[in-house]
């Protein structure tokens, strides 16, 4: 019985709740969430006395503080003001939606206010607003009026799909809008590494091709350039080696005598171990095979030749081989150096893979700042 009477304060609790909330959003003036509020309660409970006063009260309310925007929105200068007025007309048409959806509710509100054909008609100007601001900054040659065109056509077509030439339009102002950037070869001055310097190479066009930094920036092989008609880039992006050194070779040897006691060393005539010390010399070699470069990343403007951005990119590979041999009694050794003596002396990768190994710290370095550089353009 306790339990029983528990659950039922909750509920009780609950409901009574809700229906100060409506309340008190009314008299806070938040009249669309009140009428709202008091919707969602008379579905539950359509004969719930509290919320049939707070939707009496604030639909008038919600209904006439919607109307006064659209007027004071009208009367307004601002050639965005369709915008404004379709979003009060869709608010109000949102508030009727959901009266007509609860039968209680309609009982109270019979006839609440559709705007259809007046939300249509700022739809359309709200569109053709959207479109003449548009066209009125592509007028201009500034690559950032170009940007502004792009998002009133977008804006445009997001009010209205299919308006006019919108969608023309759109690839127009993003088409000008857009920064190109031709990525100049890289000239390499050995012949033995030509391979390597195209692998290098591919994978930078790879990356940048890839590569989104903003919607309004696009990079471009010189061969593309032409395909497409375009004579001079906005930026160009030159790549230098100014230095690299391939297969740099170290050879280090050490040698460490060795010695273990308490060891085997052989039996006495009843069979019982004789033990003793145990020598060895042991030759360990290391061998480093060093491979490094420095590229050299630039941004000009073909226009003025002017450096726009400049900065030095290192990248080191080093190959390591490590083997040794011994002279005496293996049992001398560590698990190691048994280990090391087991191991040959290994020729490096040929200059083609070297190469390729220390560009690829390059290659993190150079798409890293290429991203940071153009996110703001």
């Amino acid at each position: 019985m306790l339990k029983q009477l528990t659950i039922l304060t909750i509920i009780t609790s609950i409901i009574l709740s809700a229906c100060s909330s409506g309340k008190r959003l009314l008299e806070n003036g938040q009249y669309d969430e009140a009428v709202m509020t008091s919707v969602k309660r008379l579905r539950q409970d359509p004969d719930n006395s509290k919320a049939i006063q707070t939707l009496k009260a604030a639909y008038p309310y919600a209904k006439d503080a919607h109307l006064n925007n659209v007027r004071t929105a009208l009367e307004s200068s601002d050639p965005l003001k369709w915008e404004r007025v379709m979003d009060e007309y869709a608010q109000l048409n949102a508030l009727a939606d959901e009266i007509k959806r609860c039968p209680s509710c309609l009982r109270i509100i019979p006839n609440p206010t559709i705007v259809n054909k007046e939300l249509e008609d700022a739809r359309t100007k709200a569109a053709e607003a959207r479109y003449a601001l548009g066209v009125k900054c592509m007028q201009s040659t500034s690559r950032q009026k170009a940007k502004e065109a792009f998002g009133h056509f977008v804006a445009c077509q997001r009010i209205l799909h299919g308006y006019k030439d919108v969608a023309e339009q759109i690839d127009e102002a993003r088409f000008k809008a857009t920064l190109k950037v031709l990525l100049e070869p890289i000239p390499m001055h050995s012949n033995a590494l030509k391979l390597s310097n195209e692998f290098f190479e591919n994978k930078i066009r790879e990356s940048l091709k890839q590569m989104r930094p903003n919607e309004f920036v696009r990079f471009y092989l010189p061969g593309e350039m032409e395909a497409t008609g375009l004579k001079v880039a906005d930026h160009v992006i030159r790549l230098r080696f100014d230095d690299f050194v391939i297969g740099q070779t170290l050879i280090k040897e050490t040698v460490l005598p060795c010695k273990k006691d308490s060891v085997e060393i052989a039996k006495d005539s009843t069979g019982k171990p004789i033990y003793g010390s145990v020598t060895a010399e042991f030759h360990q070699f290391n061998k480093t095979v060093i491979s490094s470069g420095l590229l050299d990343f630039k941004v000009l403007d073909p226009q003025t030749r002017e450096t726009i951005s400049q900065e030095k990119f290192p990248g080191t590979y080093t190959w390591v081989c490590d083997w040794g041999y011994y002279n005496g009694d293996s049992r001398a050794l560590s698990p190691a150096q048994l280990n090391l003596s087991k191991n040959k002396e290994l020729l490096p990768p040929p200059p083609q893979q070297l190469f390729i190994e220390f560009c690829k710290p390059i290659h993190e370095q150079l798409v890293g700042k290429v991203r940071t550089f153009y996110q703001n353009y």
